[in-house]
């Protein structure tokens, strides 16, 4: 995994909010949204601690949000299992977060959970930095570069597909 992740933006976004997987055009997510998600993982003692992976349940569920609209979620198929998210650093006028969600098959979730020995869990991980305006009134344009400084390695049992 790499330690940093980029997000292109050359749009100029009336929503003043951006987020983007590392190949995908911006998805419907609101500045609020962004906004929401960064405060809970900034407030979060378990991340601010040091230990992204044991986020509370309320910082998960606002990860969430995010990850069903800039991943594509089919929720016929698939469900967000985890969220890891990481706030970068904040510029004058933008702040963000970068985000690793488990995406997964929910059968392979509940054979896991039933104790089948020989389960594993199927699914995809995704990538995608959130960008948003610190100012109501401010719209994005142009390039961001979105770094974290964590280098601890994420481990999953979750299988990419």
């Amino acid at each position: 995994m790499s330690r940093s992740l980029i997000a292109l933006a050359s749009l100029a976004l009336a929503s003043a909010a951006l987020a983007v997987p590392a190949s995908a055009a911006a998805s419907d997510i609101s500045r609020s949204q962004i906004l929401h998600a960064l405060d809970m993982v900034r407030d979060d003692p378990a991340v601010s601690g040091g230990n992204p992976y044991a986020a509370s349940p309320a910082t998960n569920r606002a990860l969430r949000v995010l990850a069903n609209r800039a991943c594509s979620v089919n929720h016929d198929k698939e469900v967000v299992f985890a969220s890891v998210g990481l706030p970068v650093a904040p510029g004058d006028s933008a702040d963000g977060l970068l985000v690793m969600s488990m995406i997964a098959d929910p059968s392979s979730i509940l054979s896991m959970i039933g104790g089948s020995p020989s389960a594993e869990m199927s699914g995809r991980y995704c990538f995608f930095g959130a960008l948003a305006a610190t100012g109501s009134s401010a719209t994005l344009s142009g390039t961001a570069k979105l770094t974290t400084a964590s280098t601890k390695a994420m481990h999953s049992p979750v299988t990419p597909t």
